[in-house]
C-alpha cells in the first residue's frame, strides 16, 4: 500500500502496484485521495499537482450532505467537523498546489478548471 486512511469509519488505500502500473504507461493519472494521503503521495511522487477542491461554504457543504439522504445526524456533524479541519488544512499545508472551488451549481466549471491546471503541466 503507498497510503490508506480512516474516513468515517471506512478505510481507504491504494496500492502501490496499481499506481506504478499507471505511470508505467507515460500516460498521467488522476487520484482521488482523503486529506490524510497527501504527505504521503507528496512524499513519494513530488512532481504530483495536488488540488484541493472545496465547497463554496459550510452551510452549501452541509446542505449537500444531507441531500444525499444517506448519513445519519451523527455521522453529518462528524463530516462537518472533519471539513471545518480540512479546509483549515488545505489552506495552510504547502503541498496543496491549488484551491478551487466548487460552486454551487456548477460542477462543469469546475472539471474545465481542473482539466485546464492538468493542461497546464502537460497532462491532457
Amino acid at each position: 500500500m503507498i497510503e490508506y486512511a480512516d474516513v468515517y469509519g471506512i478505510y481507504y488505500g491504494m496500492e502501490r502496484k496499481n499506481i506504478e502500473k499507471f505511470l508505467n504507461t507515460g500516460k498521467p493519472i488522476v487520484v482521488r485521495i482523503d486529506i490524510q494521503g497527501v504527505p504521503t503521495y507528496k512524499k513519494l511522487f513530488p512532481d504530483s499537482v495536488c488540488i484541493f477542491i472545496a465547497a463554496p461554504s459550510f452551510e452549501i457543504l452541509e446542505k449537500r450532505i444531507r441531500q444525499r439522504g444517506k448519513d445519519s445526524e451523527e455521522a453529518i456533524q462528524k463530516r462537518m467537523r472533519a471539513a471545518r479541519n480540512e479546509m483549515e488544512d488545505a489552506k495552510s499545508n504547502p503541498l496543496y498546489d491549488f484551491i478551487i472551488v466548487n460552486e454551487e451549481n456548477k460542477l462543469q466549471k469546475t472539471a474545465e478548471i481542473v482539466v485546464r491546471i492538468l493542461e497546464s503541466y502537460g497532462q491532457k
